[in-house]
């Protein structure tokens, strides 16, 4: 019964097997807490926002290899997106909105902690928000085109 970290929406935790089982479940998505940096880059967030898909993908994916990465990348995307009623999200397909992340999946590593939540993953060497590119090789470009979705009709 191994012990190993595993992070949560904004809870730290030790889980055993039977969490690694119900990650794996179907319906399990994965999501974290974010927050408008563009508003107050200093403020501090958390480690959520650089911690959560990169562990996920780290853990489950690489490691454990209890998830495909397709299966991993659809509880992040289009699994939360249909739960939260965004018809038009969570799918690369014309006339959705759509925010692009390019990874080298098997180099994806979390390196922020609480202490120090700003550190970008590595292996997520470029993603695109609303067209204009916001990491590029790895590095963020300081743009901040996102912006925070209020209707969740369109």
């Amino acid at each position: 019964n191994t012990i190993y970290k595993v992070i949560s929406g904004s809870k730290y935790f030790q889980a055993r097997r039977e969490e690694q089982i119900k990650s794996s479940h179907y319906f399990c998505r994965i999501v974290s807490t974010q927050y408008n940096w563009s508003q107050n880059p200093t403020y501090y967030t958390g480690s959520n926002a650089n911690l959560t898909n990169p562990t996920f993908i780290q853990t489950f994916v690489n490691e454990k290899k209890i998830v495909s990465l397709q299966e991993a990348i659809r509880k992040m995307t289009s699994l939360p997106a249909s739960r939260l009623g965004l018809s038009n999200r969570g799918r690369l397909v014309p006339g959705y909105a759509a925010d692009v992340v390019i990874m080298e999946a098997e180099k994806v590593k979390a390196n922020a902690t609480f202490l120090d939540p700003h550190q970008y993953p590595s292996g997520i060497t470029h993603v695109i928000v609303n067209g204009e590119i916001v990491i590029q090789d790895e590095k963020f470009t300081g743009k901040t085109p996102g912006a925070m979705i209020t209707d969740f009709n369109s």
